[in-house]
């Protein structure tokens, strides 16, 4: 069942509305990027942007994430404005309640999976026993096990992608944010690692972001946001 993207309520069940983004506008110098971007996500939902290279889906990605700064507009996360937070604040937020996975997987090359996926844990402070329980159970579930105590570059490109799914779920964030977290792979790993983001998405009641090109990924999602030159021009 699609789930709604505005705020309503039916019988004891409530969807409210955790992220939104309301007439956002940035500018790269003379580059329009944004120009009255608006979006809302609800609670537990996967909202896919898609549109063409330069379309600003990433750039609307970004600022809704609180990695970059609207030049106008407003994005509200749990009805806080994000925009007006200071960037220590805006930080603290990303650490608990965010998380990302980025089109290369960005792990750092020095850990090992284990140790990358065990980050976002540690700078939350988890117990090591919880941190150690937690990471065993992402491993597994995301069939990695084997490869716990290789580094990245020891691994297949699919292997470390979904380690980075792993990394990004691990603390349980509220909010995560994929910027074309596919579109390095071919099209089996792809799939394995969309099913695997969702499916964790979905069991943490993550609400999820995801930029794509692709339509057929976007189809996985409850809510279609087509964007061109820097505005929605239509969802499904």
């Amino acid at each position: 069942m699609v789930l709604p993207v505005v705020l309503s309520v039916i019988v004891d069940r409530k969807w409210y509305v955790v992220l939104s983004a309301r007439d956002v506008g940035l500018a790269y110098g003379k580059t329009v990027a944004l120009a009255g971007a608006s979006v809302t996500v609800a609670e537990g939902s996967v909202v896919a942007l898609i549109g063409a290279s330069g379309s600003g889906k990433s750039s609307l990605l970004y600022c809704l994430a609180g990695l970059l700064t609207p030049d106008t507009g407003e994005i509200r996360f749990d009805g806080v404005l994000l925009n007006g937070l200071s960037e220590d604040d805006r930080s603290d937020l990303r650490r608990k309640d965010f998380g990302f996975v980025f089109q290369f997987a960005e792990l750092v090359p020095e850990l090992t999976l284990r140790q990358n996926i065990a980050l976002p844990l540690e700078l939350n402070r988890w117990r090591r026993s919880a941190r150690k329980q937690r990471v065993d159970e992402l491993l597994e579930q995301l069939d990695i096990h084997q490869q716990a105590d290789r580094r990245p570059v020891q691994v297949s490109g699919g292997q470390a992608q979904r380690a980075a799914v792993a990394r990004a779920i691990a603390h349980r964030p509220r909010m995560l944010f994929a910027d074309e977290p596919t579109g390095a792979l071919d099209s089996v790993n792809g799939a394995i690692v969309l099913e695997s983001l969702l499916q964790l998405a979905k069991v943490n009641r993550t609400s999820v972001v995801l930029v794509t090109h692709d339509r057929a990924i976007a189809r996985r999602a409850d809510e279609v946001v087509e964007m061109r030159d820097g505005r929605m021009v239509g969802s499904e």
